[in-house]
């Protein structure tokens, strides 16, 4: 199949990874993982059972201009239509930021709110019959049921502008989530960060714990006032913390490492009272993790300290950490 990677410009790739954040938080329970720039399409998401959403993404510079509008329509049903060849596609998605993606002012009505998620069922009858005029007219057979067209504002320089969409969609999902902690340009920045890191590259990929586990990272954090490390002296722990905390902070938010503590946790004496049994649990295992840890330049008596925080912080956050793995099903 032949590769059709959209233009190189910074404006298209920014609103061509907003969009694959877009399409991901519209479809984060389902989701496995998003490609951008894929062979086949501009975005593609994989879902957990297997089946696959492939994405046109198109941008215009601005949304007044109309010139090229029907020809970036074109062009994405072409690439969609070589897509639906694939046997797993559930859907196909053409993207845009075009107010007016059919160039026909009597139907912008339909694509009015910030953002517009259309299947074809649902266009009015002159998208419809544009759409079917030039699947006949180029010879593209993919089953129009699969087809949604999705109008996404994104314009302007000033980032609250362009980004308004995406701002909101991510407070959205940090409520849903019931995480108030974080706030949403943090998160929205870091996700951002993490899809266009690779722009240059003709892909990158994100999975979906990649996506979520900065909601778990920065719940992570150790701060000087956590419970668990009252027994330190507090000028310690404020040298400690200001020295090692991009340490604890790390190990913290390691997927493979937080796993491991839950998990043995969740084994160890079940039956004891939470606190009794956190206490213990720490006093007994810290040891147990110092493979994790590299802190050559720590005597012993800190080396304790960081790890027993490290894993003290986990726990404190584990039921957080349940409830935001089981709302997106991670």
């Amino acid at each position: 199949m032949k590769s059709s990677n959209a233009s190189a410009s910074a404006f298209g790739w920014d609103f061509q990874s907003n969009a694959a954040i877009m399409l991901m938080l519209k479809n984060m329970e389902r989701a496995s993982k998003v490609k951008v720039e894929g062979q086949t399409e501009d975005v593609e998401i994989t879902l957990a059972d297997g089946k696959m959403l492939m994405s046109q993404v198109k941008a215009v510079a601005t949304p007044d201009d109309t010139s090229h509008v029907k020809e970036k329509l074109e062009a994405g049903l072409r690439t969609l239509n070589n897509a639906a060849k694939l046997s797993n596609v559930e859907q196909l998605v053409f993207v845009t930021n075009s107010p007016n993606p059919f160039n026909d002012p009597r139907t912008m009505f339909k694509f009015s709110s910030p953002l517009n998620t259309v299947p074809f069922a649902e266009l009015p009858a002159a998208c419809q019959q544009t759409i079917t005029d030039i699947c006949s007219s180029k010879g593209y057979d993919f089953d129009t049921a699969k087809l949604t067209v999705c109008v996404m504002q994104f314009h302007g320089e000033n980032d609250d502008e362009r980004y308004k969409v995406l701002t909101s969609l991510t407070t959205e999902f940090l409520n849903n989530l019931g995480v108030h902690k974080i706030s949403t340009d943090t998160l929205l920045t870091l996700w951002q960060h993490s899809f266009a890191v690779n722009a240059t590259q003709l892909s990158t990929l994100i999975s979906k714990k990649r996506m979520v586990w900065p909601v778990i990272a920065i719940l992570c954090e150790v701060g000087e006032d956590d419970a668990e490390i009252e027994d330190y002296d507090n000028s310690d722990v404020a040298e400690i913390l200001q020295k090692y905390r991009g340490v604890i902070n790390n190990n913290s938010e390691r997927f493979e490492f937080v796993s491991r503590i839950l998990s043995d946790y969740s084994d160890y004496n079940p039956e004891m009272k939470s606190k009794e049994r956190t206490q213990k649990f720490i006093e007994e295992s810290w040891q147990n993790y110092k493979d994790s840890f590299d802190l050559k330049s720590a005597d012993t008596a800190t080396e304790e300290v960081i790890i027993r925080l490290t894993i003290a912080n986990v726990l404190r956050s584990r039921k957080v950490i349940k409830e935001i793995k089981g709302k997106v099903k991670l």
